[in-house]
């Protein structure tokens, strides 16, 4: 797939987004709600011809995301967190549903999608 620039004008892309959160004292536990919105003009995403489709909500996201510190780690050697969340996308937009079958993740142009992740994390 490739950009058709005469066929592509300028646009524009937002995103919105919230990131509730809830520390469980005395616990050490923290989960967080990241939620966002992008929102897209006409031409931002461009289908297989080149033409862009579909201006608005172009993809919504949330997920459900535990963290805890890593306490036992001492603190010379970073902050060290360990995480896993599960987030959910849909994907309001065409566009975005011809590039994902471009790159082979959604073969059935799948809307709705589901992504398990977690891993550790180190600050210095």
């Amino acid at each position: 797939m490739a950009f058709d620039t005469s066929r592509a004008p300028e646009s524009y892309y937002f995103q919105f987004g919230v990131n509730p959160g809830y520390d469980f004292k005395p616990f050490p536990l923290k989960v967080e709600f990241p939620t966002f919105i992008n929102v897209v003009g006409d031409h931002f995403y461009q289908r297989f011809d080149g033409s862009g489709e579909g201006s608005g909500v172009g993809v919504f996201s949330t997920q459900a995301k535990f963290t805890t510190p890593l306490s036992f780690v001492p603190k010379r050697y970073g902050a060290w967190t360990l995480y896993a969340g599960v987030q959910y996308y849909h994907l309001n937009n065409p566009c975005v549903l011809d590039g994902n079958q471009v790159l082979g993740a959604t073969i059935e142009r799948k809307e709705n999608l589901w992504q398990l992740h977690g891993g550790i994390s180190i600050f210095f």
